[in-house]
């Protein structure tokens, strides 16, 4: 509970090792006493064993454990859960308890997980579809666990940000707040008090309050998504990928398959650099370059806006580590090619009105078809394709007698085309006829025969 370690504590010529827990804050007191709120003993007793301890829910199993962060009581130690309005505390007694007894944090035991808001979607102006917010963002949130708390004697008063509580931001050297709690972020420190002179060379002081860095979270470290979830299977491989659904809307294989590496995994955040080299794609939030303007923040959180570089500075001799939190947007994994909007772009239609095929295609592009006219879709209307006139002609040079015309509409790889009863094929034939000029001559010729 302090990092692991402590130090020798020597007592009548024995030794023992001596925990140093006031490193982060102190310890439960609880945990050397009898509960008193449930009337059992909970205690450590003298002569327990410290070591690794096999049991799954034991301190520090190589086991993770989800935790909804509700305690038996909010961190005021005001409300109990799920009791209504009946508080654990006696207004003036810490140390009493209601009659009612409470056991109803242990049933609190979930957590939203995934993304809340997933897209997938297709931008007018790049002709493009994008997946975008598969992570569950950060948001504004509360600055306090008494964020509201504006009666009589609350001063100063903590500020409700519902409003722009909403707001999708990430976050820089995070505070955190306990309304959430959970182990690792203990020691829970909130904020320093600082004298600061109110004008130039006063002499006496005005107290603030400056929030504190939790020491738990790595310097200038990004805080954007809550949870997520990957898509780790898109239901075609590299040979059907063209194909299939993704292939048409127009992602290439290669976006969302690469080789998974010590870079290239489920921890690796998605930048401009990786995003059409993702192993198993996700989302997180988009920071950009022009963002770091905005990073420039004196200690009560105000923005300069300069040229100058971020930095931390000394605080009550102490390095004081901005809170940065900056509107975003989530990543967008856009598709590198167009969609394809039409996989066929013509019709091939059959008849059996011609004697010999004389067109050549099919799966093999090699054999003859009775193919007699092409609709290339010249245009729509309505719920109709239409086609430009054709320049297929078909001469009949021995005498032929029509009784019916059996037509076929298909697709350019000779499959049957999904068209309904509505559809049409006109036929046009024509027939030559030679004038007769000389009638008069060719009736006297006959009557000489």
């Amino acid at each position: 509970m302090c990092y692991g370690f402590a130090t020798k504590h020597t007592v009548g010529g024995d030794h023992y090792i001596e925990l140093h827990p006031e490193l982060l804050g102190g310890i439960n007191a609880a945990l050397f006493q009898t509960n008193f709120l449930e009337g059992v003993p909970d205690r450590i007793h003298a002569g327990t064993l410290l070591g690794y301890d096999y049991h799954f829910n034991a301190f520090a199993t190589a086991c993770l454990m989800g935790f909804s962060g509700r305690l038996k009581v909010d961190y005021a130690l005001v409300n109990a859960w799920g009791l209504g309005d009946t508080n654990l505390w006696k207004q003036g007694d810490h140390e009493g308890r209601n009659a009612q007894d409470y056991k109803t944090a242990g049933l609190m035991r979930y957590n939203y997980v995934g993304c809340n808001n997933p897209k997938f979607e297709y931008d007018p102006e790049n002709s493009r579809f994008y997946f975008s917010e598969l992570h569950t963002p950060e948001v504004n949130g509360q600055a306090w666990i008494s964020a509201g708390d504006n009666g009589s004697g609350v001063s100063p008063a903590i500020e409700d940000n519902t409003q722009e509580g909403g707001n999708i931001v990430y976050k820089i050297n995070k505070r955190i707040n306990p309304y959430t709690y959970t182990p690792d972020m203990k020691p829970y420190e909130y904020d320093m008090d600082v004298d600061y002179p109110y004008g130039h060379l006063a002499s006496s002081g005005i107290n603030r309050k400056i929030s504190k860095p939790n020491r738990n979270i790595e310097a200038w470290s990004v805080f954007d998504s809550i949870s997520g979830i990957f898509i780790s299977d898109f239901g075609y491989d590299e040979s059907e990928w063209d194909n299939g659904l993704w292939g048409i809307l127009g992602f290439s294989y290669n976006q969302f398959n690469k080789t998974l590496t010590s870079t290239n995994n489920r921890n690796s955040r998605i930048v401009n650099d990786n995003i059409n080299d993702l192993n198993i794609p996700t989302t997180n939030s988009d920071i950009v370059s022009t963002d770091t303007r905005d990073y420039i923040v004196n200690q009560f959180g105000a923005v300069y806006f300069t040229t100058q570089l971020p930095s931390s500075s000394t605080l009550l001799h102490k390095d004081f580590l901005p809170a940065i939190t900056q509107n975003t947007d989530s990543i967008r994994l856009v598709a590198q090619n167009i969609p394809r909007k039409m996989l066929r772009p013509y019709y091939c239609i059959r008849s059996d009105i011609i004697d010999s095929p004389h067109y050549i295609g099919g799966d093999t592009s090699n054999n003859e078809l009775p193919v007699v006219a092409i609709c290339d879709k010249q245009y729509s209307g309505g719920d109709f394709y239409f086609s430009s006139d054709e320049d297929f002609v078909f001469t009949i040079t021995k005498e032929k007698t029509i009784t019916n015309i059996t037509t076929s509409i298909h697709d350019p790889n000779q499959s049957f085309s999904q068209v309904n009863n509505d559809s049409a094929v006109i036929y046009k034939i024509e027939s030559e006829v030679v004038n007769q000029t000389d009638l008069a001559q060719q009736i006297l010729q006959k009557l000489k025969k």
